[in-house]
């Protein structure tokens, strides 16, 4: 098992070496460069899929999907089902309110129009509510983004 192990991490090496030194064109000055001078540098557009394929030879997951990878990934599907979720939920209570508001500008009956303005103005609570929590999630799902974009 040993040599198995070896004899990998031997063709591991040789498939970083060949990696490293193979010349692509850099996206920022149009000139060919070798790999090895582009994968440390964080402000080049290929930085993330030079660090992948980096991993990728290294025996990672190619995607840097280790334990905390995959949880922040979970996550971002969490809130942005309950985001979609809560963005349903608005749209109903607007629609509600417009209904309310209608009933209140063709109401003949005082005591429905009365209901109407009290249901308007809990739906219009309700819906503030549902905004601030909106925007709590949105700005959630923008956090972890940024962190699965840099986790470092």
């Amino acid at each position: 098992m040993k040599h198995i192990q070896l004899f990998e991490q031997f063709i591991n090496e040789d498939k970083m070496e060949v990696f490293l030194n193979t010349t692509i064109k850099n996206p920022k000055s149009g000139r060919d460069v070798k790999v090895s001078s582009l994968i440390n540098d964080k402000e080049n557009p290929l930085y993330k899929k030079l660090q992948q394929k980096k991993a990728e030879i290294e025996g990672g997951s190619g995607d840097n999907d280790n334990a905390e990878m995959k949880e922040a990934k979970e996550e971002l599907k969490g809130f942005q089902k309950e985001y979609a979720e809560l963005a349903d939920d608005m749209k109903e209570l607007r629609s509600e309110i417009v209904d309310h508001k209608n009933d209140i500008k063709d109401g003949d009956d005082e005591d429905m129009v009365d209901m109407a303005k009290g249901e308007l103005e809990e739906k219009e609570g309700q819906l503030e509510e549902k905004q601030a929590e909106l925007d709590r999630i949105s700005d959630e799902i923008a956090e972890v983004k940024d962190w699965i974009k840099n986790p470092d």
